[in-house]
């Protein structure tokens, strides 16, 4: 999922930099060609790509790949309806000075590639977060290399929830011999706090499948446990997910293990969400049905990127993200100004509401 976001994230980037310099927040606000400035403290219902939600306490914190001026945005929640932005803090001359800096990651992985000395010459993508080991862990995604384009997964900490997160690694924790690498962790504990990383590899069209892969993480969730050996849960398989699937998430609910995930074209309404049913987070899992459990319609298209969660009253929901029909894409730039349809196109955060029957099959309640 990390090629077809440089490109928009980038430009839009670069843009809402410069004006930054130039003129201040609210500038920035309108350099930003795709989506809404991701403004610190402010309620926020702009593009939230590649959500990832846990509960600390009583409050719910969505993360995202970089949108809106932010490598990850972070916002929280305490009814699931209401988003706030994180709210802006100092993080030194070095990084920003920037009043309104608000970005939950302020440097991204010191080996990631860069295309320059700037803050924005490198990317992030697919934030996951969870609480292990004394502290806040997160893995991410950034790029290895350019030229050929591969990326790859890393991990960083905080003493907060909020960040910000500081990533000191030497080399990424995980990187596919795929050319393109490895995307989409996910952090899972299991029900005695055993950390797990589940991820995604990038695989070759036309030649090597897609595989959600799981391993076990030591405590401190920053490397792999000692002997602990990669396991793959799933390889694209059904005709609803064409060339690949990723995105994956577990979450544990009514006794049973469930593995979320996307699959198809990112770009397209034919972009949906499945699930498996697993026996550990180590597997083996198993597709339960042979068609996707969220699919473009009732004003949306291609939902996707989920990850599960149980709320405070132990329903079982799913964050996901979702064109706003009917668009199934970025608009761009300048050819939108053409058409005044710049902005329009975002993927929305929207939080489902699922059952679950008798033989663990789910249902969407409601799709938020």
């Amino acid at each position: 999922m990390g090629q077809r976001r440089r490109v928009w994230v980038l430009v839009a980037l670069v843009l809402t930099v410069a004006s930054a310099v130039l003129a201040g927040p609210a500038a920035t606000a309108q350099a930003q060609i795709d989506v809404p400035w991701f403004k610190a403290g402010a309620v926020y219902r702009g593009n939230f790509p590649d959500p990832d939600v846990v509960r600390f306490g009583h409050t719910f914190y969505a993360y995202a790949t970089n949108t809106g001026g932010a490598y990850v945005p972070v916002m929280t929640s305490t009814d699931l309806r209401t988003w706030v932005a994180r709210p802006a803090y100092n993080p030194g001359a070095s990084i920003s000075t920037d009043p309104w800096f608000n970005d939950a990651l302020p440097r991204v992985a010191p080996w990631a590639a860069r295309s320059g000395p700037g803050k924005w010459n490198t990317n992030a993508w697919a934030p996951t977060v969870r609480w292990t080991g004394g502290h806040y862990v997160m893995a991410y995604v950034a790029p290895r290399s350019l030229s050929p384009y591969k990326q790859c997964i890393s991990v960083a900490t905080a003493a907060s929830p909020l960040g910000p997160f500081t990533d000191t690694t030497r080399a990424p924790l995980v990187c596919s011999s795929d050319p393109r690498g490895s995307i989409d962790p996910a952090l899972y504990l299991d029900a005695h706090g055993t950390p797990f990383l589940v991820w995604k590899n990038e695989g070759v069209p036309g030649c090597c499948p897609t595989r959600i892969w799981s391993r076990q993480l030591a405590p401190g969730g920053t490397a792999f446990a000692p002997g602990s050996l990669p396991h793959n849960l799933l390889t694209t398989a059904q005709k609803w997910e064409g060339n690949l699937i990723e995105g994956p998430s577990l979450v544990g609910y009514a006794g049973r293990l469930y593995l979320f995930y996307s699959a198809n074209n990112w770009s397209s309404p034919a972009y949906a969400t499945g699930y498996a049913i697993c026996a550990s987070a180590l597997g083996p899992c198993t597709r339960p049905t042979t068609t996707p459990l969220l699919a473009s319609g009732l004003g949306i298209n291609g939902p996707g990127g989920p990850t599960g969660f149980v709320d405070l009253a132990g329903h079982l929901r799913l964050g996901y993200a979702a064109w706003n029909a009917p668009w199934s894409s970025y608009q761009s730039y300048p050819a939108c100004t053409t058409t005044r349809t710049c902005g329009q196109a975002q993927r929305f955060f929207h939080v489902a509401t699922l059952t679950a029957d008798s033989r663990g099959l789910l249902h969407v309640a409601s799709r938020g």
